[in-house]
């Protein structure tokens, strides 16, 4: 059980950067999306349908 724990904590030591990273990337593109989103539907609903400014 000892040589388990181990393991486990080798390998979750050896991964944690990616994970951290993966984490970090998809919350900067969640948020780039939702201020995406926001702002063209502000763009339409003021009536600028050809003018859509990007974040």
């Amino acid at each position: 059980m000892k040589n388990f724990v181990k393991l486990v904590r080798f390998e979750f030591n050896r991964f944690a950067p990616i994970y951290a990273t993966l984490a970090v990337l998809t919350a900067l593109i969640q948020l780039i999306g939702v201020f995406v989103t926001t702002n063209v539907d502000l763009c339409q609903e003021n009536g600028h349908q050809n003018s859509q400014k990007f974040i």
